[in-house]
């Protein structure tokens, strides 16, 4: 099935010709039972891609809350950077001002 899979995945993959190359290959006299099993092939191989997607939508969403919680530390965390920041430039300014207000009077 690895290399079935192999197939799929080429960039050029023509599944006509896929399922007529597999089917030429078939002895004719066994040919309904062969499609069955090509038929059966490919629903593993589709339960199987299913499978991994449904694992990387699960694995996805469980990293999701804790992409949303590092963002909301982040905001927390500017936030009281943006505080520290005005309670240490406060005074600066406030004394600048008045320099500024006393310079024009």
């Amino acid at each position: 099935q690895g290399t079935m899979l192999q197939a799929f995945q080429e960039e050029n993959f023509d599944p006509r010709e896929w399922i007529n190359e597999e089917l030429q290959a078939l002895d004719p006299s066994t040919l309904g039972a062969a499609v069955h099993g090509l038929s059966l092939k490919l629903q593993v191989l589709g339960n199987e891609v299913n499978a991994g997607f449904e694992d990387q939508i699960i694995q996805t969403l469980a990293k999701l809350p804790m992409g949303l919680i590092d963002l909301e530390r982040i905001e927390k965390e500017s936030v009281q950077l943006a505080g520290s920041l005005s309670n240490i430039l406060a005074p600066e300014v406030i004394e600048k001002q008045q320099v500024a207000d006393e310079a024009t009077h």
